[in-house]
C-alpha cells in the first residue's frame, strides 16, 4: 500500500476513534458508571495513541501533484498555443501534444467510441472532475 493510503488508513481509523471516545465520555456525563466503561476507554485510547505513532511516523503528507505541475503545464500549452499560431511549425504542436499524452486507449462502449488519455495531461483534465466540478476553460487571446 503506497504511504500516502497507508497515512489516510490510519488516520481515518483514528477519528473514528476518537468518535467512540466522545460517544463514552457522553455515555458516562449521562450516568452510565465509568468502571463499566473503563477497559473499552483504555483499550481506545493505547490504539489512538499507536495510530498517532504510526502517522507521525510516515512523515508528512507529500502533496499529489509535484508543486511546480501548474507551471510546467502552463508552458506546455503556450508552446503548443504559438506552435499551433504558425503554420510552418505543425511539427513542433505535435511534439508538445505528445508530450502532453503518453497514450490515447479507444474502446467500443455501447455503440461508441469512448476515448481515455493517459500521461500528464490526461491527469491534468481529470483532476476537476474528481472533485465533481466541471473543467473551467480558458481562452486565450490569439496574438496578432
Amino acid at each position: 500500500m503506497p504511504i500516502a493510503q497507508a497515512r489516510e488508513a490510519l488516520e481515518l481509523e483514528r477519528s473514528g476513534i476518537d468518535r467512540k471516545l466522545n460517544r463514552i465520555v457522553e455515555a458516562i456525563s449521562g450516568g452510565v458508571d465509568a468502571m463499566v466503561l473503563k477497559g473499552e476507554l483504555l483499550r481506545l485510547e493505547s490504539r489512538k495513541k499507536e495510530l498517532s505513532r504510526r502517522v507521525d511516523a510516515t512523515g508528512p503528507a507529500r502533496p499529489l501533484l509535484h508543486p511546480a505541475m501548474a507551471e510546467i503545464y502552463r508552458a506546455e500549452v503556450s508552446a503548443l498555443h504559438d506552435a499551433l499560431q504558425d503554420e510552418h511549425r505543425g511539427a513542433a504542436a505535435m511534439d508538445t501534444i505528445r508530450s502532453l499524452i503518453d497514450e490515447i486507449v479507444l474502446t467500443p462502449l455501447n455503440g461508441k467510441l469512448r476515448i481515455d488519455l493517459k500521461g500528464d495531461l490526461a491527469g491534468i483534465l481529470g483532476l476537476p472532475a474528481k472533485k465533481n466540478e466541471a473543467p473551467r476553460r480558458s481562452r486565450t487571446p490569439r496574438s496578432k
